[in-house]
């Protein structure tokens, strides 16, 4: 008899709703390239999603939002200083 496991059930972020905020990224890297993680962000709606992500989206939901980018992510920064500004170690 083949074993049964549960399942994780994923809730589709629907176009509207919007990703308002990071909470977390995950440290542990697929070493890809680009690299992937697995983030969990907050949609306009407020509520908390978990994903993976490449790191091109990563870097750009950073510029999207504002914030800071983690070094990590820097390398997919467009050549120019003005993406120096969000280099945080």
């Amino acid at each position: 008899m083949p074993r049964k496991y549960l399942i994780p059930q994923y809730i589709n972020v629907i176009e509207d709703d919007l990703i308002v905020d990071i909470e977390w990224i995950e440290s542990r890297c697929l070493e890809s390239m680009p690299c992937q993680h697995s983030v969990r962000y907050i949609t306009k709606s407020g509520t908390s999603h978990v994903d993976r992500m490449n790191g091109v989206k990563i870097y750009n939901l950073f510029q999207k939002l504002g914030k800071s980018c983690p070094l990590h992510f820097m390398i997919y920064a467009p050549k120019n200083s003005e993406a120096e500004k969000y280099w945080i170690s």
